[in-house]
């Protein structure tokens, strides 16, 4: 009779445990979707830009070199592992006027 009341006791203790681990939940799952709406209600700003990137490639004012390569290969775009290094000029027309300069690998 004893062994039956301990376990009738540990049980009840379980089931406490797991009723207020099962109360938690709905709490979190209301705050979730409460935090999803709120998200979805903000209107993001559309802003539209047309930037001009001017890349020379050879003479006397290349902003576009080579840096790395397979060797014994030609070092040109259409090969892999060719990485280059630019310093190209960013406008907002297709004028020399300059904005400012991308640098890239």
């Amino acid at each position: 009779m004893l062994e039956m009341s301990k376990i009738l006791s540990t049980t009840s203790e379980w089931h406490q445990n797991q009723l207020q681990h099962l109360t938690k939940f709905p709490c979190l799952f209301l705050l979730a979707i409460f935090a999803s709406t709120q998200a979805y209600n903000y209107q993001f700003i559309e802003t539209n830009m047309t930037l001009y990137f001017h890349d020379y490639y050879d003479g006397p004012n290349a902003t576009m070199v080579a840096l790395t390569g397979i060797p014994g290969k030609a070092w040109i775009f259409n090969n892999f592992g060719t990485t280059y290094v630019a310093d190209a000029r960013i406008t907002q027309k297709p004028d020399k006027n300059l904005l400012d300069n991308l640098h890239c690998i």
